[in-house]
């Protein structure tokens, strides 16, 4: 499923929400462009910091980087969502890779 597309979003959150359901969300958070690997001094190019967690002005200028980030931006914004209904719903959920990652600086 592409979770970029509202129906598939719409649908997990469906499932979520479920009250016939022990639904468990395991996720994992999109480490293409989110990742602090990136600081490290044979990383890539740096894309994100905790100051513009979302993305460097000069990065999302940046077409070779600007689609990716944008993507991955929406997919954060969605799991965030996910795990807010969890949340709500004392629902269980796991982010996979979330410790080493600019999403928990949104």
């Amino acid at each position: 499923m592409d979770l970029l597309l509202e129906w598939t979003q719409s649908f997990v959150l469906d499932l979520l929400a479920c009250r016939s359901s022990d639904t468990i969300l395991w996720c994992s958070v999109p480490c293409g462009s989110f990742s602090r690997a990136r600081e490290r001094a044979n990383g890539s190019k740096r894309i994100r910091s905790m100051k513009h967690p979302l993305g460097l002005p000069e990065a999302l200028a940046d077409d070779a980087h600007a689609a990716q980030m944008t993507n991955d931006n929406a997919l954060s914004a969605f799991m965030l969502k996910a795990i807010k209904l969890c949340a709500e719903h004392k629902r269980r959920w796991f982010a996979l890779g979330s410790g080493s990652s600019y999403v928990w600086d949104i």
